[in-house]
């Protein structure tokens, strides 16, 4: 009997010791490359290593909540279309799906991943002519009332593999305050850094 209840004991300090591992696990996105930011650890630490993953501040009425990346989802997504960048980025916030894009007419034309690099050193202004932020609202990108934002490309830079070139890095930060609906939305302390290929960037022809 007393074999029994150890042999019990044993079998539930597993399972409770693999629950624990993979919330762990989830927290850190499942990224073996994940680092938390050394001032908040709700957040990855800013990086230009094409980790393909984000993180912000994300604020409901001054509510604090964050939008993140998750490992399960491709975070980043670009489409050009004429002379128009569409720059998505997916994640979750407050564990409920969410999106936003920034629609950037860039000072010089991107026909490819590799052109991306000609956007290192470029903010964008979400309230000019220049930038329009969009965010995703049952299954549909719509405007918002943009009182302040940006997004900065910090370090854009082609990565090679074997004398080929495989992607672009693309890492910088953002941020912005707008109104939807009667809830006004503060997003800060904004980080990303995606690897962009021919898989997530998408040209479209009209």
């Amino acid at each position: 009997m007393k074999s029994h209840a150890f042999l019990l004991t044993m079998l539930l300090s597993l399972v409770s010791f693999s629950l624990v591992s993979c919330m762990e696990d989830e927290d850190k996105d499942k990224n073996d490359y994940y680092k938390e930011d050394f001032h908040d650890s709700n957040l990855p630490e800013y990086s230009e290593n094409g980790l393909n993953l984000f993180g912000s501040e994300y604020k409901v009425n001054d509510e604090i909540f964050y939008f993140r990346s998750f490992a399960d989802t491709a975070p980043c997504r670009i489409e050009i279309a004429d002379s128009l960048l569409k720059f998505y980025m997916i994640g979750a916030q407050n564990k409920d799906f969410f999106s936003l894009c920034f629609e950037i007419i860039p000072e010089v034309p991107v026909s490819s991943f590799a052109d991306l690099i000609k956007l290192e050193g470029k903010e964008f202004d979400v309230t000019s002519d220049s930038c329009k932020l969009k965010v995703l609202r049952d299954d549909e990108y719509v405007d918002v009332d943009s009182w302040y934002g940006y997004v900065r490309f910090v370090n854009a830079k082609n990565l090679y593999v074997d004398n080929q070139l495989f992607g672009t890095i693309l890492s910088g930060r953002f941020g912005m305050y707008y109104g939807i609906d009667d809830d006004s939305i503060d997003i800060s302390s904004g980080r990303f850094d995606f690897l962009i290929d021919d898989t997530n960037f998408i040209k479209k022809y009209s």
